[in-house]
């Protein structure tokens, strides 16, 4: 009986150890993701098919069917840029924060590609335009879906302005690969802002939304909607990306696909040159930094990552800086200078610009 029952303690052993090497040997389960699910149609209400879905600075790609449905399986968790293009269609952004196991539902609107002549433009006298192959163009609408007619549409860093026609649309084209800052006013609405970043031969839409202006706000609709003393960073902001050759500008397309990345980081990435050398600053060190145009700060750099922003001016030590940066820089004793001899300057543009 004593060698039975050692021989049954022998065996649960053997069975209790391969059982533990078999879960060993198991894979782990994979962490959860998220999905981008929807159906695509043109202008009209008609389904389309053949559409590319893709995350941009990503490789994970889907199509929509002959009934416009696609589904794009597989996204990490974090901030997203899908990306909707066809062949004779204005490509369309979408921005999302995709979180685990949640599927993102969206209708997506494609209008045709422009083909007619170009728009008229009034242009800044003097002011050479940079030119390409892609356009921007987009619908504005009121907080009841309404179009907004007449709205004053300004895209920064190239000197453009047109008003929305009749079905609240807008259009500006021959525009050079980069980055821009589409702007809107109309009084007795709040000014909007989207920042758009485009490629050679890219037809970009996007929607904006205007809400009425109310609360305090109403005691100053001037400002409250874009205008006066609220319009003079975008206009600085307009005048440095045409004229400075000495900045580093990183649009949505570079920000979104490095995560949450701290800028102090991520410019070294682009700059190429160490940390301090080139000014960059870290989580130990302060920097010269000046917030959607308005507001100078002198904190580290890293305090901001690259989902907290939406585009980002670098200058470099000592590089050529426009007037209206040394005034609002010079409010820091740290940051003091003048245009040819300062600290690095770093300009940020959050999702709170207005």
């Amino acid at each position: 009986m004593p060698t039975l029952r050692l021989a049954a303690r022998c065996v649960a052993l053997v069975a209790a150890v391969a059982g533990r090497a078999v879960a060993a040997q198991a894979p782990a389960s994979p962490p959860p993701t998220a999905s981008l699910a929807g159906v695509v149609h043109a202008v009209g209400g008609l389904p389309l098919g053949d559409v590319n879905v893709t995350l941009i600075g990503e490789s994970l790609a889907a199509r929509s069917d002959s009934t416009g449905a696609f589904t794009l399986a597989g996204i990490s968790p974090g901030p997203h840029t899908a990306l909707f293009r066809r062949l004779g269609y204005r490509s369309v952004d979408y921005r999302f924060t995709a979180r685990a196991g949640v599927r993102i539902e969206v209708a997506v609107t494609m209008a045709p590609a422009p083909h007619e002549l170009e728009r008229v433009v009034i242009e800044a006298p003097g002011v050479t335009r940079r030119r390409g192959t892609s356009s921007i163009g987009g619908t504005i609408s009121d907080s009841l879906g309404a179009p907004v007619v007449g709205a004053d549409v300004r895209l920064l860093a190239a000197g453009l302005r047109t008003v929305t026609d009749s079905q609240g649309q807008f259009e500006f084209r021959s525009l050079a690969a980069g980055s821009y800052i589409v702007r809107a006013r109309a009084r007795g609405l709040r000014s909007a802002n989207a920042v758009m970043q485009i490629v050679a031969d890219d037809n970009r839409g996007i929607t904006m939304k205007m809400y009425g202006v109310a609360g305090r706000a109403a005691r100053d609709t001037s400002a409250a909607s874009g205008y006066g003393v609220a319009d003079v960073g975008y206009d600085a902001f307009d005048r440095r990306e045409r004229s400075s050759e000495s900045n580093i500008v990183l649009g949505p397309a570079d920000l979104v696909r490095n995560g949450r990345t701290p800028l102090d980081l991520l410019l070294q990435r682009y700059l190429d040159m160490s940390a301090h050398a080139a000014g960059i600053g870290s989580i130990d060190t302060n920097d010269c930094l000046l917030v959607n145009g308005q507001r100078a700060l002198y904190q580290p750099l890293g305090s901001f990552r690259s989902v907290d922003v939406q585009l980002v001016e670098a200058f470099r030590k000592n590089a050529i800086v426009d007037p209206y940066l040394v005034m609002q820089m010079n409010d820091v004793a740290d940051c003091r200078g003048d245009e040819a001899r300062h600290p690095p300057y770093f300009v940020l543009w959050t999702r709170a610009m207005r």
